[in-house]
């Protein structure tokens, strides 16, 4: 099976995607901008695979668990 190559966007999620809470560890305190669904489904919609990066220095604090923050149900539109 050959894989076919695809063009990919590294987007940083707290500040870029959603407004940035210090040390955000609930999905209560989520807030999306207006334009994060547009945008990622307009490239998307342009053969962009979207990864969101992030660096969670909660972690390394013990606010809360690498789990937590990888749990794809901790976000809007996960499952």
């Amino acid at each position: 099976m050959s894989k076919q190559s695809r063009p990919a966007i590294f987007v940083d999620r707290d500040g870029t995607l959603i407004q940035e809470v210090d040390h955000l560890s609930h999905v209560d305190d989520l807030c999306l901008y207006s334009y994060t669904r547009e945008a990622v489904m307009m490239l998307k919609d342009r053969g962009y695979l979207v990864i969101v990066v992030t660096n969670q220095s909660g972690i390394g604090r013990s606010y809360f668990d690498r789990r937590d923050v990888l749990d794809p149900r901790s976000y809007p539109g996960g499952p």
